[in-house]
């Protein structure tokens, strides 16, 4: 059943008349689009009761066309073309699109089987079914049965026989091609009643007498404080009765029931109409009598003259089925269907036989396994392609480290290169340089001893001189290592004593690799100083320590002791690692084009040299000025140029940060500060200010205020 059709048909078949509606719902109104009827040449119930009646209308086109062996091709039959016409009911049938509404028809009076009243347990329906329907009947399913209430009481409907009706519609539904939906198959009492239940909702205050009077069916309902209550059976033979006929079998059924004249009578049927209308009136004056009203049905204007009362009376039942079919979940409406439960089942889109389970279950086993079987090959996939790019990571990180090394073996080859040209090129020249310094040296201790000689001859050096301490002499001779001290003479010079000694010795030989060595060795100290050496071997360890991506490294462990510039400022410590802003996890996923650079900067700025760092960052800034992780380049570009004193370069790498107010900012402030502390410029202090006066609880503080305390124990200015 469908639960929100949006159009129906109602289609009533009564002795030889098939009637048929078209109704359409939108929101709460009801339109009547079309009505149409047609006459059946033959009855279709009244087979056995005629034995002269051997064919009905609801024949197959199987059995309307010829075998093979009747058609004669070269011949004219005019019954072979009479075969093919379409019967009344067809040309009825094709006139309405079927298909796009919902069907509800009648079921034959004479095939319902009604139990007692109230007997309408479980137990007593079975009984009930089993006693009227047999067995093979039962499991074939063309049966239906539903509870009837009328009144206070209730009351079992069985449906047992055939449906010519559906018969016919789902004839023409196959020879047609069609998709037909059946909606309901009522009973001509239930669909008549209920409708006019509640089409007269509001006026049902007083006890009314609904007649039909239709060809075959003919019977008056009795409706009392708005409920249908009982059912009183016309006895009326002739076909086309005489109003007066009608009126006096409706008075008969009245007092064979023991009822009182009801207070209001309504008409509706095939032979409804204004003349006997007024001649039921004039019998029974006390009643209001009227022909049924349709004032629930919308009717465009158009079709207000051919849809009169009069002429809508003869399709009240189908009307009533149609109705009914627009509101399946209406609960006004009695819940009875008698559709066989086969046609039920077979209309129902996710009805499943046992066997569809089976083949479900076997689809949703498969699809799970092969489903399942793709996640872990997709996972393993992911996996395998993380592994890849954490060794084409470290691949390509190893061999920028075999560059790097490549590149130290080749300057230390070049280096020992020119150490030994300087070797073979300052091997024994300029002495007198290391001579004099020699002289310098020893003589600048001994302020009262000068030299009066000093020449070369034959290699060797020959010094004369004149000094006030005898113990002199021996210092002299000492300070040039193989030196022979010739002559030592004592006089005196204004009573002053004095000595004139002689003394030669080899030209010394100068150690220029030596003084090389000592110059570098110094320069590393320096370095260390300012803490660059520990960073590159903290990068060297990062690079090399297995697990993830390199990282950016500040220098740690500043020097101890207070380091003064030749301005007397105090020179602050090294930022450690907490203070130093590093990005999000997040931002460092994926292995695209950004990341690689970043990545390369991260190694150049670890290693520390300034001209590889510069190149490296001002290339990340420039091709990727939208990055999330330009703040962090920006940021490590400035330290590390603050580290290596280019105090302005820094400043100008850092200040697009400082418009910036994100997470960045706090330690942007830092640096800058450091900056202009470190330029001399007094208002440093101002960006410390800014910083504890805004970022009182940031993680930043705790660097701020050793800053703060190192210049004041330094005498900052």
């Amino acid at each position: 059943m469908k639960k929100h059709p949006k159009q129906a048909f109602g289609i009533f078949h009564d002795g030889l008349a098939v009637r048929m509606v078209h109704l359409s719902r939108e929101g709460s109104e009801i339109f009547l689009h079309a009505v149409d009827h047609t006459e059946l040449d033959r009855y279709w119930y009244k087979i056995l009761e005629d034995p002269s009646v051997s064919m009905v209308d609801t024949k197959t086109n199987e059995d309307k066309v010829p075998t093979k062996g009747e058609v004669q091709i070269d011949e004219f039959d005019n019954d072979y073309v009479a075969n093919f016409q379409l019967q009344p009911s067809e040309r009825m049938l094709a006139s309405f699109d079927l298909a796009r509404g919902v069907i509800a028809i009648n079921v034959y009076e004479d095939n319902i089987l009604k139990d007692n009243f109230g007997a309408v347990s479980k137990k007593e329906m079975d009984a009930f079914v089993k006693s009227k329907i047999a067995p093979k009947v039962i499991k074939s399913g063309e049966w239906q049965s539903s509870i009837i209430t009328m009144g206070d009481r209730k009351q079992q409907w069985l449906h047992n026989g055939s449906n010519r009706l559906l018969d016919m519609l789902r004839d023409y539904q196959k020879t047609n091609h069609l998709t037909l939906f059946f909606q309901i198959a009522d009973a001509n009492d239930v669909a008549l009643t209920d409708y006019f239940r509640i089409a007269y909702e509001q006026v049902l205050d007083k006890d009314t007498l609904l007649v039909y009077l239709g060809q075959e069916y003919r019977k008056a309902f009795l409706f009392r404080d708005g409920q249908w209550v009982d059912t009183l059976k016309l006895q009326i033979t002739q076909s086309i009765p005489e109003p007066e006929v009608i009126s006096s079998k409706l008075a008969l059924a009245i007092d064979s029931a023991q009822l009182k004249e009801p207070e209001s009578i309504v008409i509706c049927g095939d032979m409804a109409n204004i003349e006997l209308m007024d001649y039921i009136k004039s019998q029974f004056p006390a009643a209001s009598v009227e022909l049924l009203g349709y004032n629930n049905l919308v009717i465009s204007t158009q079709d207000s003259d051919t849809f009169d009362v009069q002429t809508l009376t003869q399709f009240t039942i189908p009307i009533a089925l149609a109705y009914k079919a627009l509101f399946p979940e209406d609960g006004r409406f009695t819940p009875s269907n008698f559709l066989p439960s086969r046609i039920i089942e077979g209309q129902k889109v996710f009805k499943i036989a046992w066997h569809g389970f089976v083949v479900l279950f076997i689809i949703f086993a498969i699809a799970l396994i092969f489903t399942n079987s793709i996640m872990k090959e997709t996972l393993l996939i992911r996996q395998e392609k993380a592994i890849k790019r954490d060794l084409e990571f470290r691949l390509e990180v190893r061999r920028k480290e075999a560059e790097e090394i490549q590149k130290i073996r080749n300057e230390l080859d070049a280096q020992e290169a020119n150490i030994q040209v300087l070797k073979d090129l300052l091997a024994k020249k300029n002495p007198w340089s290391e001579t004099l310094n020699i002289a310098n040296r020893v003589f600048a201790g001994q302020p009262l001893s000068w030299l009066t000689n000093l020449k070369l001859d034959k290699g060797m050096l020959n010094l004369s001189g004149v000094t006030t301490r005898r113990a002199a002499v021996v210092e002299f001779a000492n300070a040039f290592p193989g030196s022979q001290i010739r002559k030592v003479a004592y006089s005196k010079i204004r009573e002053n004593p004095v000595w004139a000694f002689e003394m030669v010795s080899p030209l010394p030989e100068v150690d220029w690799v030596g003084e090389i060595q000592r110059d570098v060795e110094a320069l590393l100290l320096l370095r260390q100083s300012v803490g660059e050496e520990k960073a590159k071997e903290a990068a060297k360890a990062e690079q090399l320590a297995p697990g993830g991506p390199a990282r950016l490294i500040a220098p740690q462990k500043p020097p101890s002791t207070k380091i003064t510039d030749k301005k007397g400022w105090v020179m602050l410590p090294l930022l450690p690692q907490s203070s130093c802003p590093t990005p999000a996890d997040e931002l460092l996923s994926g292995d695209g084009y950004e990341i690689k650079e970043y990545y390369s900067f991260v190694l150049s700025a670890n290693r520390g040299n300034i001209w590889e760092y510069r190149d490296m960052g001002t290339r990340f800034i420039n091709r990727h000025p939208a990055s999330e992780l330009l703040p962090a380049v920006r940021w490590w570009m400035s330290y590390r140029l603050y580290l290596d004193k280019e105090y302005s370069l820094a400043t100008q790498f850092l200040e697009p940060m400082l418009r910036n107010t994100d997470s960045y900012y706090p330690y942007a402030l830092l640096l800058q500060a450091r900056n202009q502390y470190a330029k001399g410029n007094a208002d440093y202090i101002d960006y410390y200010n800014m910083l504890k006066n805004d970022y009182g609880r940031n993680a930043i503080m705790a660097q701020v205020n050793a800053d703060l305390a190192f210049i004041g124990k330094g005498g900052g200015k």
